[in-house]
């Protein structure tokens, strides 16, 4: 009789192992298949995202084949750039330049002359 009593303790600490290890291995299936899903809807997207960007250089190289600007434009740019460096020469070179006055100021007081 003690034999009857200690088997059915001992079946339902089991049978609630069983239980709990199916609870778990329906929530893994689930996930599984979740990440699976998840997976294939980032590669779908990067796909596209991958595919656009591909498109758009395709464009932009044809039209910098096609319409070549970049020897014009340095060309004005360095034409600014010295415009604008004999502007900033012609004004510092004045001794009435405030800067001119500023350097003076600097010099004079550091160097005692």
């Amino acid at each position: 009789m003690t034999k009857k009593d200690d088997t059915p303790d001992d079946l339902i600490g089991f049978k609630d192992f069983i239980d709990h290890h199916d609870i778990q291995k329906a929530k893994q299936s689930l996930k599984e298949k979740n990440q699976g899903f998840d997976l294939l809807t980032f590669l779908d997207r990067e796909f596209l995202r991958l595919t656009k960007q591909k498109e758009l250089l395709e464009e932009k190289t044809y039209m910098m084949k096609t319409f070549p600007q970049d020897i014009q434009l340095m060309a004005r740019e360095e034409n600014l750039n010295f415009n604008l460096q004999d502007q900033v020469l012609e004004r510092i070179s004045n001794k009435k330049a405030p800067f001119f006055k500023a350097l003076d100021e600097i010099l004079t007081d550091h160097f005692n002359y």
